[in-house]
């Protein structure tokens, strides 16, 4: 005959046992690790005019599908960023700058992949960028 001590013992293992394969039944949760998100500082290069190389940091915060942050590049200014959003490992965003009374407004969309941000900025031309997470 088996003791309490013994029926108890057995109980608590097998609800462990059942618990643990239910734990393995459930579907995954999708990732929201730091690779699907687009949250982080990103930098990329690019030549700029007289051939310089000028370096962009860009600065992002994603809560949901709503990004916030900077960019900085020419001059080292950061400047804040409009209208972003993260869908579908697309990311968009727009920049108002105002150099000496000239305003002007770029937007940068791109892909989230691999740790990387891959897409086209668009001023009065269109610029490909490849920005690495820092």
């Amino acid at each position: 005959m088996m003791t309490r001590a013994k029926i108890i013992v057995a109980i608590v293992l097998a609800s462990a046992a059942l618990s643990v394969r239910a734990a393995d039944d459930k579907p995954a949760a999708p990732a929201a690790d730091a690779a699907g998100s687009a949250t982080g500082t990103w930098k990329w290069s690019y030549q700029g005019p007289g051939g310089n190389d000028v370096e962009m940091v860009l600065k992002l915060k994603q809560d949901g599908e709503k990004l916030s942050g900077t960019v900085s590049g020419f001059g080292g200014q950061a400047t804040e960023i409009k209208d972003g959003t993260v869908k579908d490992g697309k990311v968009s965003f727009k920049v108002d700058r105002d150099f000496g009374g000239m305003k002007s407004t770029t937007t940068y969309a791109a892909a989230l992949a691999d740790g990387a941000l891959k897409g086209k900025s668009e001023t009065v031309w269109t610029r490909d960028f490849e920005a690495k997470r820092q």
